[in-house]
């Protein structure tokens, strides 16, 4: 991770001390450059496997102040699917769009939730639900004015992994 500058050096010193919470995308890079999924970040024996109950379960703080993303499913072996409620405060998201392999199923709990895949845009409330492949470009975000919730489930993604920051023009509206 040093070979990446002295930008990536202060960043991430930054996380580790705690100054700044990453972005998903940020995390994404580290587990790229670690040829780790994101979900390996974290310590898989921090969740039980077959029950998690509730209020025991670890929450990450991504997204910025107010939002978070509950892990619901412990990464990595022997689970195959890594499942996570991610609260989103107004104007919080992905940072950035990511791709790796695999597919993701979302249902949205409460709130507005706006879905980025490829050139598409789709917003989505409280009953719609997506599915979509991770090879996809992708990024959400929080449009509305109130918080988000939404139930996300994907395959993790592996060592073959691409999170990539890039700036798209606005896509279709769906």
């Amino acid at each position: 991770l040093f070979k990446l500058g002295p930008d990536t050096r202060v960043a991430l010193s930054k996380i580790e001390t705690g100054a700044t919470t990453p972005s998903l995308h940020v995390l994404g890079k580290i587990a790229e450059c670690l040829q780790v999924s994101v979900g390996a970040l974290f310590n898989p024996d921090e969740l039980p496997s077959v029950v998690a109950r509730a209020g025991a379960r670890p929450v990450l703080a991504l997204h910025g102040r107010g939002s978070s993303v509950e892990r619901l499913v412990p990464p990595g072996p022997p689970h195959l699917l890594e499942a996570n409620l991610h609260t989103l405060a107004p104007g919080a998201g992905s940072q950035g769009t990511l791709s790796h392999v695999g597919e993701e199923v979302g249902y949205v709990l409460e709130g507005v939730f706006e879905l980025q895949v490829g050139d598409s845009v789709f917003r989505l409330q409280a009953g719609d639900s997506f599915t979509f492949r991770s090879e996809d470009r992708h990024a959400y975000r929080n449009p509305g004015r109130t918080t988000a919730r939404v139930l996300w489930v994907s395959t993790p993604s592996r060592s073959s992994t691409a999170a990539a920051r890039q700036k798209t023009a606005p896509g279709k509206r769906q």
